[in-house]
C-alpha cells in the first residue's frame, strides 16, 4: 500500500511539471499572450513577455517585419503594417512575418487559424507548412499535427502566410518539463521509497 501510494505521488508530481494549455493570440481582454504581444513594433524586438497561461513560460519577440507591429484583434493575432489592409493576419502579399522563442521546450498539439478559408492560402509555422486543405474538414481553420510539435527552449521559429492573407488565434501548448528536472524527481522518489523499506 504504502509502494502504491509513493508511486501515485511521484506521479502526480511529474504530471505537475508541465502544463498544458489553450495559449490565446486573439485579443481577449483578459490576461493572455494576445494581449501581451499586442502593440509590439517591429524597432521594439527583441523583447520578452509572459505567456499568462502557463506559469514560468516566456516567449521573446526577435523580430518582426518588414514593418509594422503585432495586432491582436478580438478575432486573431496579425501585423499591422504601413500600407497592408488587413490588420489583424499576417499577409503573404507584404511578406509579413514574426520569429519568436520559448524560455523552455513547448509541445503544440493544435493551431487555431482565422480567415484560413481559401484554396491555396498556406502558412509556415516554424517549418511546418500548413496548406487550406490540411485544416480540420477544410475550413474550420483547425491543424491538429500528426505528433506533437516540440521546439525546444530558446529555438526561434518563424511564422507567416506564404501565400493568402491569414491570422492566428490560439494554440494548444504543453511546456514540457527539463529532463534533468523529471530525473531528480525520479531520484527522489526512490530514495524515499529505499528509506521506507528500512
Amino acid at each position: 500500500m504504502k509502494k502504491t501510494i509513493i508511486s501515485l505521488s511521484a506521479l502526480a508530481l511529474t504530471s505537475s511539471l508541465s502544463f498544458g494549455a489553450l495559449v490565446r493570440l486573439d485579443n481577449t481582454g483578459a490576461p493572455g499572450l494576445g494581449d501581451n504581444l499586442d502593440g509590439i513594433a517591429v524597432g521594439d524586438a527583441p523583447m520578452t513577455v509572459s505567456v499568462p497561461e502557463i506559469p514560468g513560460l516566456t516567449i521573446t519577440i526577435h523580430s518582426l517585419g518588414p514593418d509594422g507591429l503585432l495586432n491582436a484583434t478580438g478575432t486573431s493575432l496579425g501585423i499591422n503594417g504601413a500600407s497592408d489592409a488587413d490588420t489583424d493576419a499576417f499577409e503573404s502579399a507584404f511578406g509579413q512575418f514574426a520569429t519568436f522563442s520559448f524560455n523552455q521546450a513547448v509541445s503544440i498539439t493544435q493551431l487555431d487559424f482565422t480567415t484560413f478559408d481559401n484554396t491555396g492560402e498556406v502558412f509556415n509555422f516554424g517549418g511546418v507548412v500548413i496548406n487550406n486543405g490540411d485544416l480540420s474538414n477544410g475550413t474550420t481553420d483547425v491543424y491538429d499535427f500528426v505528433v506533437p510539435f516540440e521546439i525546444t527552449a530558446n529555438t526561434q521559429f518563424t511564422i507567416q502566410a506564404t501565400s493568402g492573407t491569414i491570422g492566428i488565434e490560439a494554440m494548444t501548448l504543453t511546456a514540457v518539463p527539463e529532463s534533468s528536472s523529471i530525473a531528480l524527481l525520479g531520484l527522489g522518489g526512490l530514495a524515499t521509497l529505499l528509506r521506507r523499506r528500512r
